[in-house]
């Protein structure tokens, strides 16, 4: 038996290349499901079935995104249950499709596009039917959906470069209501659900949080400096955006009621200006602590399912004490998992899997 402690982000990360069918994207979660009940044959030495995990909502699967899954699985037993592939006839360069969301039964998924057709898709969880599909229009760029409570939520930047947060019926793809936000240009992460709150942070720098129960209504937006390709994380009490837009580079901690900055923390670790995308998100430790990786990126592709050329030290923070707690020694190309006091980072060069203490940043 192997242990895949980050099984979830594996199987949605490899939606990162444009090319990608959904062969390879939903085997591993889909097998979630189809292994839960083979736990062994009824007999009182026979282990209980795995409990099916959680709907995987956003980026790194929560608001936390800690990006793990706590399961065992037996490789031999894995087979395909399904594929879908975007479909044909579009003529726009990108052609591929951003990482996906499930829940409810259905997988999500947005095409990922350069000024072509934008459509929103739920897949059958079970045999990969399209239940529905919703169109969005002409856009500039779409970014990954996220679910909660019944709904999906996708960001897109139409040709005029105006930006919102589309909110569907999860069930049915019938539109429900936009939430606008100021950009240029922007590719994205999928939004952050908590609570009642959508929180967004757009290219111009700023964090959002709307209310989904009040019609998309603005709760509060705040300066991030950040700019785009990242999303907030968020606890029942806070928001955290890191940003390298401003004359430092930064932890920002926002009161989630109403946005007020609660706490800046510099990062000393970031020296150069690598590009006008952060391709990270900050990551929630078990002990008041917020693992970021260090400065921005570049990929050199207009598209929300590119990902960053190089590696970066990670970094986490205190957020009580504002104060930088470590920074890794070596760098990291994937965005970590985090859980049990370890958090799982992988090299390029050499290729490694570190699992480092959440506490120290050392190497265990």
């Amino acid at each position: 038996m192997e242990r895949f402690g980050n099984s979830g982000r594996r199987a949605v990360s490899t939606m990162n290349d444009s090319s990608t069918t959904m062969n390879r994207l939903v085997a591993v979660p889909a097998l979630c499901v189809a292994l839960a009940g083979c736990g062994g044959g009824g007999s009182d030495s026979s282990p209980p079935p795995p409990a099916q995990p959680a709907d995987w909502a956003t980026f790194q699967g929560n608001a936390g995104h800690t990006g793990f899954v706590d399961a065992t699985f037996d490789p031999a037993k894995f087979a395909l249950r399904w594929s879908w592939s975007r479909p044909a006839g579009d003529d726009e360069p990108n052609g591929g499709i951003n990482s996906v969301a499930s829940g409810a039964g259905k997988v999500y998924v947005s095409k990922d596009i350069y000024f072509g057709q934008g459509a929103l898709y739920a897949l059958d969880e079970a045999d990969g039917r399209v239940r529905w599909s919703y169109d969005l229009g002409p856009q500039a760029s779409m970014g990954p959906p996220a679910f909660a409570d019944g709904r999906v939520h996708v960001p897109s930047n139409d040709p005029s470069s105006n930006c919102a947060t589309w909110a569907l019926d999860a069930g049915t793809g019938v539109y429900q209501f936009k939430m606008p936000a100021t950009c240029q240009w922007s590719a994205f992460f999928a939004p952050t659900l908590q609570g009642a709150s959508v929180l967004h942070t757009s290219q111009a720098g700023r964090t959002y949080s709307f209310d989904a129960t009040a019609g998309g209504a603005v709760q509060w937006s705040a300066d991030a400096q950040a700019y785009d390709q990242t999303t907030p994380a968020a606890d029942a009490r806070y928001a955290y955006q890191y940003g390298t837009a401003g004359a430092a580079p930064a932890l920002r901690v926002f009161d989630r009621t109403n946005g007020a900055i609660v706490a800046s923390i510099t990062d000393p670790f970031s020296s150069s200006f690598s590009g006008y995308s952060m391709f990270s998100a900050p990551m929630l430790g078990a002990a008041g602590n917020v693992i970021v990786f260090s400065g921005g990126g570049f990929s050199g592709r207009a598209a929300s399912s590119s990902e960053q050329l190089e590696s970066r030290v990670l970094v986490s923070y205190d957020v009580v004490g504002a104060r930088v707690r470590w920074r890794s020694a070596d760098a990291y190309a994937t965005h970590p998992a985090i859980a049990n006091g370890v958090v799982y980072a992988a090299r390029n060069a050499p290729a490694r899997l570190d699992a480092l203490s959440e506490a120290d940043g050392r190497i265990l």
